[in-house]
């Protein structure tokens, strides 16, 4: 059997998060157990497995292998000419365009085209117990259905982004390997968004949940470029 590509957010079985990546595991744990998620689908890693061969057969990436053997400072400036190809190189095929305007009209069939949409990061390698991978890979709010391929390819090269290769390093992965899934789901138009924590990170405390918020779509909470609101629950 074919692996599947393309996998909804509501489904009732729960796939491996070598699949579908971190946020994308989280989110379907959570829709599975009837928790508000707003719809959407996940690009597996699978997906991508057209991308990542070509990326593996130019020559810039034949570059970058043998500069990661020699321990080259040069990564870094290879890194962004990978990124700059995939940019110019890199595009859906129509079938797989065809089957993710499919799944999206089955989610949100008088009205897919028109409604916006976040487009996710969703990592193997993130939201584990020794490495968060947090704020290295890239996602986009408040996208068109008609961008939706463009900023796919953008989500999608941030795997390749020297900051993850550097953190891969540090935390023991594989760095040249690549490998994403990406989430589509609905945009929220929200008043406030945030953060919560189960566990207070502040102190560690197990007996006191935190939630930290803003105004808007949350990306000053992410980005850490403005003062939030911290809520805590004991």
């Amino acid at each position: 059997m074919s692996e599947t590509k393309i996998i909804s957010l509501n489904s009732k079985e729960l796939v491996d998060i070598s699949q579908v990546g971190g946020k994308g595991y989280s989110l379907i744990k959570l829709s599975s157990l009837n928790l508000n998620v707003p719809p959407g689908i996940v690009l597996t890693v699978g997906f991508f497995e057209d991308w990542i061969k070509k990326i593996k057969n130019s020559d810039l990436y034949k570059e970058f292998i043998l500069q990661l053997s020699q321990n080259n400072n040069e990564c870094q400036i290879i890194l962004n000419k990978i990124k700059d190809w995939s940019l110019n190189n890199l595009v859906l095929s129509s079938s797989d365009k065809q089957d993710i305007e499919d799944n999206l009209k089955k989610l949100f069939p008088d009205d897919y085209n028109k409604i916006l949409y976040a487009v996710r990061s969703s990592s193997p390698e993130e939201d584990l117990a020794g490495a968060s991978f947090a704020g290295n890979y890239e996602t986009y709010l408040g996208t068109q259905f008609d961008l939706l391929e463009e900023f796919i390819l953008k989500s999608f090269i941030s795997c390749i982004d020297y900051r993850v290769f550097k953190y891969k390093l540090e935390k023991g992965f594989t760095a040249s390997d690549i490998k994403i899934a990406i989430v589509i789901m609905k945009q929220v138009n929200c008043d406030v968004s945030g953060v919560g924590f189960s566990i207070n990170p502040l102190n560690n405390d197990y007996d006191e949940a935190v939630i930290t918020s803003n105004f808007g779509l949350g990306e000053s909470v992410v980005g850490g470029n403005k003062s939030t609101h911290l809520i805590f629950k004991i």
